[in-house]
Order: C-alpha cells, then sequence, then structure tokens
C-alpha cells in the first residue's frame, strides 16, 4: 500500500519552488481555466426592404450588370417615401429573453412612418414610410429586451429630389413602344391617319434619386398657368386629369403629350403657346409635395405656303415629339414619311 504522507522536506521543496524561479528572474505565466471566447452572439438588427430599388430595375431593363446585388440592396438604410421594410432581431437568447417581452419602438422620426405589427413573430416586424410625408428626414427605431439591453437602428427617409432654380431633377425619355421595344411610342395612332391633324407620344418621368424605391408613391398634375394668357384661338385650356398616376418599380410614371387638331382650327398660322403645370405627391388626388414644374410647349404652322400641309410640335421635360399631317386633295403614298411622329 503506497503511503500518501509527504515529508516536511518535500512540502518546503512544492511550495518553494516556483517562488525560487522568480527570484531567479524566470516567470511562466499560470494557464487561465477557460480563456474568453468571442462574443459572436451580440444583438444585431437586420433589416431587408420589400422593393428592390430602381437602379436594380433600370439595369434589368437595359440589360446591364446591376450595380450591387440584391442582398445588399434589400439591406439598405437609405429608402424612399412610401417603402415596406422588414426588421429581424437576432443574438444569443440570453440577451433576447423573453421574447414576448420585445419592446420595438421609434425613438426617431415617429412623424415618418408606422409599425405593421406581426404578433406571431416578434423577433421581426414591418414597418413602413409614409408615401405623404412632407419632409425628408431621419428614422431610428429601437428594440428593448427583458434581458435590460437595447439595440437600434437608423435610415435615412428621402422624397423625390425637387427642382432647384429651375432645373429639373427628374429625367425624361421617350416611352418604349411595346411591340418593338424601340423608344417612341405614339398611343394615340396618328400615324394611320396620314390626313388628320395631330401628334401623341407618352413620356417616361423617372424620380431621382434612383438607388430607392419610391413605387408606393402616386404623382398628380395640376394646371398653373397659360402663356400667353388669354391663349391664341387655336389653343385649348389645359384640363390634366383629376386623378394621381403610379409610379412603377423603376421610379417611373407616365405623362402624355400631344394636340389633336381639325382642319377648321388650323387657321392664322404660325400659332405658339405653353401649358405650365406641377407634378406633386399626392393623397386621395390632392397634392402634397411638389416636385416639378414643367412647361409644355406647342407650335403649330403650316408646312407649304399653299397651305396643303401643318405641322404640330410638342415639348415637355426636354423631349419633343412632330408630326405633318397633308390635307387629302395632296396627299400622296411618297409622302407618307412626312406624316410620320418624329421623337425628338
Amino acid at each position: 500500500m503506497l503511503s500518501m504522507i509527504t515529508t516536511p522536506a518535500q512540502r518546503i521543496i512544492s511550495v518553494t519552488f516556483p517562488a525560487i524561479l522568480m527570484m531567479a528572474g524566470c516567470f511562466f505565466p499560470q494557464p487561465l481555466a477557460a480563456e474568453e471566447e468571442e462574443d459572436s452572439g451580440a444583438l444585431n438588427i437586420e433589416s431587408k426592404t420589400d422593393e428592390l430599388s430602381a437602379d436594380m430595375h433600370i439595369a434589368r431593363e437595359e440589360g446591364k450588370r446591376p450595380p450591387r446585388s440584391e442582398e445588399e440592396d434589400r439591406q439598405r438604410t437609405k429608402i424612399g417615401a412610401g417603402e415596406v421594410v422588414q426588421l429581424t432581431l437576432t443574438g444569443k437568447s440570453v440577451l433576447i429573453g423573453d421574447v414576448s417581452k420585445l419592446e420595438w419602438k421609434i425613438v426617431e422620426g415617429k412623424e415618418l412612418a408606422e409599425f405593421i405589427r406581426n404578433p406571431e413573430k416578434p423577433l421581426r416586424i414591418k414597418f413602413q414610410v409614409s408615401p405623404y410625408i412632407k419632409k425628408s428626414g431621419k428614422f431610428k427605431i429601437q428594440v428593448n429586451t427583458s434581458a435590460e439591453k437595447k439595440k437600434s437602428i437608423e435610415f435615412d427617409v428621402v422624397l423625390p429630389e425637387q427642382d432647384v432654380d429651375n432645373l429639373q431633377k427628374v429625367t425624361a425619355q421617350h416611352a418604349k413602344e411595346p411591340k418593338t421595344g424601340k423608344r417612341g411610342f405614339d398611343e394615340w395612332h396618328y400615324d394611320i391617319w396620314p390626313t388628320e391633324p395631330g401628334c401623341g407620344a407618352k413620356l417616361e418621368i423617372t424620380l431621382q434619386p434612383t438607388d430607392v424605391s419610391f413605387k408606393n408613391l402616386e404623382m398628380l398634375e395640376t394646371h398653373i398657368q397659360n402663356v400667353p394668357d388669354p391663349l391664341p384661338e387655336i389653343a385649348n385650356e389645359h384640363s390634366p386629369l383629376e386623378i394621381s398616376c403610379d409610379v412603377n418599380v423603376r421610379n417611373v410614371f407616365i405623362d402624355n403629350i400631344g394636340s389633336p387638331k381639325s382642319w377648321n382650327k388650323c387657321k392664322n398660322l404660325k400659332q405658339e403657346w405653353s401649358w405650365i403645370s406641377k407634378f406633386s405627391t399626392s393623397r386621395y388626388s390632392k397634392p402634397i409635395v411638389d416636385i416639378t414644374m414643367p412647361e409644355q410647349h406647342f407650335t403649330v404652322e403650316w408646312s407649304a405656303p399653299n397651305e396643303e400641309g401643318v405641322t404640330i410640335t410638342v415639348g415637355k421635360f426636354g423631349r419633343s415629339i412632330q408630326r405633318t399631317a397633308i390635307k387629302a386633295l395632296y396627299y400622296t403614298p411618297a409622302r407618307k414619311p412626312e406624316t410620320l411622329t418624329k421623337f425628338l
């Protein structure tokens, strides 16, 4: 049977050996019970927009490489008026505590957005920026846990950029012809009536910036003034639609331009006039925030001294259309190219 009894000398050596080494200038660090692990479970709020930014959809339509991945785009914290965003709280359960007692609240920018709650999934919540806001701003959400932990996330909320010194912040181009995909679309089909005066086209007006989505906005056009006032004999009063128009995923809304005329009206030419209008965000077809104030300009003139044809030109947002109609008396198939709408 082995004895577990130690002699006094043995006890002295076992106690004093480390001390002797220290006195000799040697140091052996004592190992920790367990190295502290990196806290990979810290609270975090993940955000995901319901809609991709207009940049992504524009790139797809033009056959270009998107500026970023879809995942990265949906994680942006710059969001447009009307956007919906989903938030998810992640982290260690000890930091989250009782899930049913999570408290989500808006701590900054309460006038900009509101929650779309999901009581069945307290770790996840949605909010929507109001499409009816009157100014851009900061928006901050905070979540409090039963473990007395807090986490917050901040967003920049933006409206469409507005005019500065009469420079249009919107961009415009002629709409695509659905069948061919080419720019330039005459919905009124004047080209098939070569002896009837008139022209028309659709414009795509893109709201800026395009690194957010304005898909849930509505735009309304209202009339401001005629130039000159009173209008010349051939001109009609401007009567924009009383209902608002939708914005698509490319931040585009459609504006129609054109001018139907009768031969009886086409007299005492040349005549020119303009309508100045205003496009605003809207609610229930009532304007909220003014975005842009374009001028739509008209020119109607005889295309020949003997009044055999009339040319109408209409321009707006820096884009124009033009078409010449030929009186039936002078029309021949060889003159067909003159009667086709030109997209300028």
